[in-house]
């Protein structure tokens, strides 16, 4: 089966897949064996749908370090320590930061770690 369009990857799912890339290594981490790899670019409702894929996937999400920034669960656990470049954009180690992690559009995106 041929790929989707990336228009079919929209957010699902508790802290939302979003884009074909995420579906993609979310699917390849979470789907074992022979030829399953891009299952949930075949069939992304998957994720909104499969409970405990969906609830998978919240889990992968939150454990994955996001961009140029930690993961939420590096915040939330206090592994995170900002630096100088972290500090002065405004980003401490708190639940404000797991926002940023999760989506990096928001508060205008990730700083450079100096």
């Amino acid at each position: 089966m041929d790929t989707p369009s990336s228009s079919l990857f929209f957010a699902r799912g508790p802290f939302g897949l979003i884009g074909d890339k995420e579906y993609a290594a979310f699917s390849k981490e979470f789907y074992e064996g022979y030829d399953r790899s891009d299952e949930l670019l075949n069939y992304p409702e998957r994720v909104a749908e499969d409970a405990y894929v969906g609830l998978s996937s919240a889990i992968w999400k939150y454990m994955q370090p996001r961009n140029n920034g930690p993961s939420m669960h590096s915040i939330m656990t206090g592994f995170f320590k900002p630096n100088g470049s972290d500090t002065q954009a405004g980003h401490v180690a708190g639940f404000g930061t797991t926002i940023l992690a999760n989506d990096p559009t928001e508060c205008g995106g990730w700083v450079k770690s100096a």
